[in-house]
């Protein structure tokens, strides 16, 4: 899983409530003796409500053909748009979390730790100049901690 050079999508919800968001900043890992993986996502965003909300939520991948499905769930609300409609996405429930069939990996997580970026803590220069040249969104970052409990693979097995 590569956060940094693969768009994936993190969704959160129920399988007829929820909302998905393209994510770029995340990592897996191993924290209090458990697997884990954590994303990033923006306090402004929709999809930070639900995974405020929801105890699971996923983290997916895509092959390639998929990536102008990834743009539209990176560029709309789901406070305005039905994304999964205009993507053609289709919604399935996996172990407690929501996806989508499309994905070619997916990672479910419980989710052990959320807090928000305290700006007083950046200790770099430059990670304080990366909100202050995004005015027009003036919310930091949460960071969701999930416990991976499964990767599934395209034929969705463990």
């Amino acid at each position: 899983m590569d956060f940094k050079n693969k768009w994936g999508l993190v969704t959160a919800g129920t399988l007829e409530d929820h909302n998905t968001l393209t994510v770029g900043w995340g990592s897996l890992g191993v924290l209090w003796r458990k697997n884990v993986c954590t994303v990033y996502v923006r306090g402004s965003r929709h999809t930070n409500n639900y995974l405020q909300q929801h105890d699971y939520f996923t983290v997916s991948f895509y092959d390639k053909e998929h990536f102008e499905g990834l743009k539209i769930y990176g560029t709309l609300s789901g406070r305005d748009y039905d994304k999964d409609k205009l993507t053609g996405f289709t919604p399935l429930e996996i172990n407690k979390g929501i996806s989508y069939a499309e994905a070619n990996t997916i990672i479910v997580c419980k989710k052990i730790y959320a807090d928000e970026f305290n700006p007083k803590l950046f200790l770099d220069d430059g990670v304080k100049e990366f909100y202050e040249k995004t005015k027009e969104d003036p919310t930091y970052h949460y960071y969701y901690i999930g416990e991976i409990l499964g990767i599934y693979r395209k034929d969705y097995t463990m």
